[in-house]
């Protein structure tokens, strides 16, 4: 392969924020009442939150303990997740990774887009929480159910995290006498 083609072939993978977007979408459509459906959207919605906080760690060194943290998240909701048959899949490679298991960096990184992909992540987990709990209260099957409530005690962990450093973020960007009297007025 030439190098036009190579880099024709890592401009049609679709950057991480495109990919949460994504996600959250196809979450969106799948019926609560749908196990089997639920639970392969928010696998990959979950693989799509620890790809896209990775990607972000690399470039934001702040992001590297949420990224971790986001991982954990993933393993421990791949195992309530895994079909029952198998006792191996413990992590899923979201949409198009390239064949030798690089990520493409974000392009026209700044802290506008950084601070778009924490956002998107922390809404991902939102609808992860949503669409799991709604879908452990619909579903018969009771594996099915277990396997929800679980996961979704673990999307509101992770959304909380989110919201909590993005929280964060914002008040350590304020001058320090405005973050006093915000402190102040905070309940």
């Amino acid at each position: 392969m030439t190098a036009p083609q190579a880099t024709a072939g890592m401009d049609a993978i679709a950057t991480a924020l495109d990919q949460l977007e994504a996600s959250a979408r196809h979450l969106r459509t799948v019926s609560p009442g749908e196990g089997a459906l639920v639970i392969r959207a928010a696998r990959r919605g979950f693989a799509t939150a620890a790809n896209a906080a990775a990607i972000l760690a690399r470039q934001a060194n702040s992001a590297v303990l949420l990224a971790g943290y986001t991982r954990a998240v993933h393993c421990a909701a791949s195992r309530y997740l895994a079909p029952r048959t198998s006792t191996s899949t413990l992590y899923v490679v979201p949409f198009e990774s390239p064949a030798n298991g690089r990520r493409r960096a974000e392009p026209g990184t700044g802290a506008g887009r950084a601070d778009t992909v924490r956002r998107t992540v922390r809404s991902l987990a939102v609808e992860l929480d949503v669409v799991l709990s709604r879908s452990a209260q619909l579903v018969p099957e009771a594996v099915h159910a277990d396997a929800c409530r679980q996961a979704a005690r673990l999307a509101y962990e992770l959304a909380h995290r989110w919201h909590s450093a993005l929280s964060t973020e914002v008040t350590a960007a304020l001058p320090a006498g405005r973050r006093r009297r915000e402190a102040v007025h905070d309940p």
